[in-house]
């Protein structure tokens, strides 16, 4: 099953807790439109097709940690027999006065994975050359992908080769597959050089490629190898 966002949660979540108090003071209160846990007045709860969310906003009052923030728990329980995708965009506090204040936003933890390319085609074709400066170069590269990071890669690099056999180069890579065992696709920007035997490059996650598991992946990292071999790579990321 294909996991999903339940819009209809992400409003009731927002409805969950209102915003009130002072310009000295600030405390999080259920909203006066919120269902409330019965027994327990500073606790709102809602179901949605199956799934159950409970925000308590006095779970900490009276410890230190109320005194410096204005937290919360919240306790979700998914009854759906769906896979459920909760993103912290889907929190918000509210006033009285209708005002909605999103949460800012939060970087997931690191992660590195490590893993292996092997080219499986590679299509260079000369596009623009000059009798006494680099010669432009555009790469057609399929390879695969092994380790932490495994599947498909499609790349066109564009190459400015010089006349000593070291070059530079740029690309945008579609990589179809997982990452950390999360499927999906997504694209990487990537600026190397080669030299002598040995390429190397930089690359990132284009913000907002990620598709199916991989929808929010962000990080960086690159790759090594020399010319005819496997080559080395790694990714630091993490999801929005």
């Amino acid at each position: 099953m294909k996991s999903r966002d339940l819009h209809p949660l992400r409003a009731a979540l927002a409805a969950a807790l209102a915003l009130a108090g002072c310009a000295h003071q600030s405390e999080l209160v259920p909203d006066p439109g919120a269902r409330l846990e019965p027994g327990r007045p500073g606790t709102a709860v809602e179901t949605v097709t199956g799934v159950r969310v409970q925000v308590d906003a006095s779970a900490w009052r009276g410890a230190w940690l109320d005194d410096v923030l204005a937290p919360m728990r919240v306790n979700l329980s998914n009854d759906s027999q769906r896979p459920l995708r909760v993103t912290y965009a889907a929190f918000s506090l509210g006033a009285p006065n209708g005002f909605r204040l999103a949460l800012p936003t939060m970087t997931g933890t690191k992660r590195r994975a490590t893993g292996h390319t092997e080219v499986k085609t590679y299509q260079p074709t000369a596009y623009d050359e000059t009798a006494d400066g680099p010669t432009l170069f555009e790469n057609r590269v399929n390879e695969t992908f092994t380790g932490d990071v495994e599947g498909e890669g499609a790349v066109r690099v564009i190459q400015a080769a010089r006349k000593d056999g070291s070059a530079t180069f740029v690309g945008i890579e579609r990589v179809r597959g997982a990452v950390g065992g999360r499927k999906g696709s997504f694209l990487l920007q990537i600026n190397g050089t080669d030299l002598g035997r040995e390429r190397k490059a930089e690359w990132f996650v284009v913000p907002g490629s990620g598709t199916g598991d991989l929808k929010g992946l962000r990080g960086e990292g690159g790759f090594k190898a020399q010319r005819g071999e496997h080559g080395s790579i790694w990714l630091e990321y993490y999801f929005e």
